[in-house]
């Protein structure tokens, strides 16, 4: 009666039972109870007691285990082991319960802290071990005992194993016995991973998932172009096998093999196997052949049983398909159904919130109703302490990104900010999005926000942990941050030059601008103009940066606008600049990309930088001539157009009467237009 907790299997070695309980304390002294009686409990199992090998009882006869409880189907059979250890998550040694307290049934084994060790016996884990090579050493010796479970188990260590904060560095290596070594961690994980993959078929949804996970993990970690792994290291030989030479074609080998074992049963899955398997999939940057079968399969089985997927399963479950770039509306909108149902999110954490608004922002499934429930969660909370940087900056880029307006929202994480007097927790790409989601929302508690933040950026010592995105990405909202609220800021450029001359600083000092793609180029040489923050240094360096450029296919429309826009708003001179860009749109096949705003900003940039290039005008004239129609050409633009055309001393009478055309037509509607604005925009408009 003792033994009514155990669950899975019994194993007879050298006399005594070694059972495994759901995280029984007393199991030692459970075993030694059903020692004494095995010969009369266990009188199907026919091999003899005493033996030295470990056999599985998958044969004794139900009957033997009325006593104990149900029988489950043991996962597989088990053959010698070594003597005094017993391999899996975690498994309780023979040796006698000093206390003999009771099991506590429904505690969970693998989230117990780790055994300590016992004197008759030995308890082993995936998490004692410290080091991959450890890992691998145990596994392999024992491989032919080990089942799906143990398995998963070694790469879900693996997986945590790989990560930066257990890689140390690594010293030149002799020649000799570090050789030998390389070779043998290497045979051992190929070995393992191999048995791994040949019983993939065999893996119950809770193996599948885990190992599939712990696949994923590996792969994003080891898949870094931007970090060198010293050769035989655990990391290189990991790349290796999960890589190789043609990584899409080896990942899309192993996950389809993942996707082929996983299909079939997917009836038999829980909600967190569902979750499990999609979030691998994204995070290893799934490159299945059939992939949208796989998430459509996913979807409709995770649809019916979304009321029972905890909080953390919803979160990532949206998440991959957003990452994947599976949009399957019904899916989404079944999940925003069932949050906003939900009675409170007290149950909700700040990361599983902040993730839940990312996705439904990025898949385009911007419901008012969920982000209304989950917005007003948060106003109602008493602080917001137990939210983390990435948290904040998650929660306020979703709201704006799908353009949904909640001030008190903003009001409550721009208050919590601005008390903050440490910001060194927030990393740059949270920054740039915290200011850019404060811009675009026009929030008007912004300005203090922005000032704190200005501070926090003037006072590091350098930006390199600044991504080209991250500085574009500040200075633009700087500066939409201004113009949308101009009562409340004053010009950034002019208010607090220090954060604009510490950009430019960072830029000028670069050693080349490689690693800035044209849009960060451009936005930041825009928001520089718009900013009156003058630097010819700044636009001196990106100038010689384009001109060194083979060519130009890599600027948009958009992105050679914005260009020259900057440099004549900032009267900047740079004829070869102008030059190199007019002779690349004047070669342009069709300038069909070419949207009104454009075709504006550029001849107005030439005409106001007195830089006189026929060629380029001829072309965007005839362009603008072989549209159906300039419906789409506002009255600001054409008039625009036609001041440019006429400042260059370029006279095409056929343009200015389409234009003028289009510009009446524009005028007749500017009335209704206006009633149809918001206060700001009249406001604007007025400006005009």
């Amino acid at each position: 009666r003792q033994c009514h907790n155990l669950q899975s299997r019994l194993a007879i070695h050298r006399g005594n039972i070694l059972t495994r309980f759901s995280g029984a304390s007393a199991a030692a002294g459970a075993a030694r109870s059903i020692s004494h009686r095995s010969r009369i409990l266990l009188p199907s199992c026919s091999r003899a007691i005493g033996s030295r090998n470990i056999f599985d009882v998958s044969s004794c006869s139900s009957a033997a285990f009325g006593e104990f409880g149900q029988h489950h189907r043991p996962q597989s059979k088990l053959k010698p082991l070594q003597s005094g250890w017993v391999i899996g998550e975690r498994w309780l040694s023979t040796s006698p319960s000093k206390h003999g307290h009771k099991p506590k049934s429904k505690s969970s084994p693998r989230h117990k802290s780790k055994p300590k060790r016992q004197q008759d016996g030995k308890f082993l884990d995936m998490k004692d071990f410290e080091s991959i090579e450890e890992a691998a050493d145990m596994t392999f010796n024992r491989l032919d005992n080990f089942n799906p479970r143990n398995l998963s188990s070694f790469w879900t260590r693996v997986s945590q194993l790989v990560a930066p904060k257990y890689q140390k560095s690594e010293p030149p290596k002799k020649v000799g016995t570090e050789d030998a070594q390389k070779e043998q961690l290497m045979s051992q994980l190929q070995s393992i991973f191999s048995k791994t993959m040949n019983q993939i078929k065999s893996f119950e949804p809770r193996d599948l998932t885990q190992t599939a996970l712990g696949f994923a993990k590996i792969v994003k970690e080891v898949d870094n172009f931007g970090r060198r792994h010293h050769e035989g290291t655990p990391r290189q030989i990991l790349r290796d096998i999960f890589i190789g030479h043609h990584s899409e074609q080896r990942q899309q080998r192993i996950f389809q093999d993942i996707a082929n074992a996983a299909m079939p049963i997917l009836p038999e899955f829980e909600p967190r196997y569902l979750s499990n398997l999609a979030y691998a999939n994204a995070i290893a940057g799934s490159v299945l052949e059939d992939r949208q079968l796989l998430f459509d399969q996913i979807a409709e089985k995770s649809i019916p049983l979304l009321g029972e997927f905890n909080p953390h399963d919803l979160a990532n479950m949206v998440w991959s398909f957003e990452k994947n770039g599976e949009s399957n509306p019904r899916l989404f909108e079944e999940v925003a159904n069932t949050i906003v149902a939900l009675d409170h999110l007290g149950e909700f954490s700040p990361q599983a919130l902040s993730n839940i608004l990312l996705a439904f922002s990025k898949a385009g499934k911007s419901d008012p109703r969920l982000f209304k429930k989950i917005a007003n969660h948060i106003i109602l909370l008493d602080n917001l302490r137990g939210f983390s940087p990435q948290d904040f900056s998650n929660i306020v880029w979703a709201f704006a990104k799908a353009d949904v307006s909640h001030p008190r929202l903003f009001k409550k994480v721009a208050g919590h900010m601005i008390s903050l007097d440490n910001w060194g927790e927030f990393k740059p790409l949270e920054l740039s999005n915290i200011v850019w989601a404060f811009a675009k929302a026009e929030v008007a508690d912004a300005p203090m926000l922005f000032e704190k933040i200005a501070n926090h950026i003037v006072a590091n010592s350098n930006l390199r942990d600044f991504y080209p995105q991250d500085l574009s990405n500040i200075v633009w909202a700087y500066v939409e941050a201004n113009e949308a609220n101009p009562m409340a800021f004053v010009k950034a450029g002019k208010s607090d030059p220090r954060l604009f001359e510490k950009v430019a600083d960072h830029i000028i000092a670069s050693h080349n601008l490689w690693v800035f793609k044209p849009h960060e180029l451009s936005n930041i040489l825009l928001a520089f103009a718009k900013a009156e923050a003058l630097n010819p240094q700044l636009f001196e360096k990106v100038a010689h940066h384009i001109m060194k450029l083979d060519d130009l296919r890599k600027f948009k429309p958009q992105h050679l606008s914005n260009t020259v826009w900057a440099f004549a708003k900032a009267e900047v001179s740079h004829p070869m600049l102008f030059k190199r860009v007019a002779d690349h749109i004047a070669a342009l096949k069709n300038m069909k990309r070419f949207k009104p705003q454009h075709f504006s900003d550029t001849v107005w940039a030439y005409a106001t930088a007195k830089e006189e290039q026929p060629h380029l005008f001829e072309k965007v004239a005839d362009q603008i001539l072989s549209l159906d129609n300039l419906d789409s050409f506002s009255s600001q633009s054409c008039s625009e157009i036609r001041w440019a055309f006429e400042d260059a001393n370029v006279i095409n009478s056929q343009l200015f009467d389409a234009l003028d055309t289009a510009c009446v037509h524009d005028d007749e509607n500017l009335d209704e237009k206006y009633q149809q604005l918001n206060p700001q925009d009249q406001w604007h408009a007025r400006v005009l």
